[in-house]
């Protein structure tokens, strides 16, 4: 099976396939991690690393690990989690660079739009430059099998309503994970205008950036 998620101001529906229907890109894919049986059956991948713009995200190797024994770790593909969530020991290397990397104006962003989810970045951002949020690092992750899927940046940083002036209010869309068991997810945010697809005879999922509303 695969979905495309579009965007919600888009005004139409987001695909979802099945068997003959799905839409899978072998070239794009990651392999599906293999759980016991008495594990719950998500949809874990295996994470290897991340990057901001060029630069790679100094977090200690295999920390994306599902460690079934503990029933610790992984990361999961999680369409009813609404952003991508890190475990902390990596949140916070990761929330270091892209710091260093947008040198825009920080600020913080109204309560109002605080909960459920914590943003721990937010920057002030010209309404009228259209290029501006594209100018900006991409974020990268790092799949076993040596695939890289981008992240679209209009998924990465998230426009908020609370505006200052002639400037609008940005946060990184990629928060921390409130997991007791360090799990992290990819959420429903971050899979917008990508194709993904599950192939679960071969055991893999494939990530393909597209326009959800056409290739629907």
């Amino acid at each position: 099976f695969s979905h495309c998620f579009v965007r919600a101001s888009s005004g139409v529906s987001s695909s979802l396939h099945f068997g003959s229907r799905a839409v899978i890109h072998p070239e794009d894919a990651t392999p599906l991690v293999q759980l016991p049986r008495n594990e719950p059956q998500l949809y874990y991948v295996d994470l290897e690393g991340i990057s901001v713009g060029n630069t790679r995200v100094n977090i200690p190797p295999g920390i994306f690990k599902r460690n079934s024994n503990e029933r610790r770790g992984g990361f999961v593909i999680d369409s009813g989690t609404r952003f991508t969530m890190l475990r902390s020991d990596a949140y916070d290397p990761f929330l270091n660079l892209v710091k260093q990397m947008v040198t825009l104006p920080e600020t913080t962003l109204a309560p109002e739009y605080q909960t459920p989810y914590k943003k721990e970045f937010c920057f002030k951002a010209n309404t009228s430059d259209d290029e501006l949020i594209d100018s900006l690092p991409r974020v990268t992750l790092h799949f076993a099998g040596g695939f890289d899927h981008s992240l679209l940046n209009f998924v990465v940083y998230i426009p908020y309503g609370n505006k200052d002036g002639d400037s609008v209010v940005y946060c990184l869309g990629i928060i921390r994970s409130d997991s007791k068991d360090d799990v992290s997810f990819l959420g429903n945010t971050q899979m917008t205008n990508s194709n993904i697809g599950f192939d679960l005879e071969n055991n893999m999922v494939s990530f393909t950036n597209t326009d959800c509303v056409a290739s629907g």
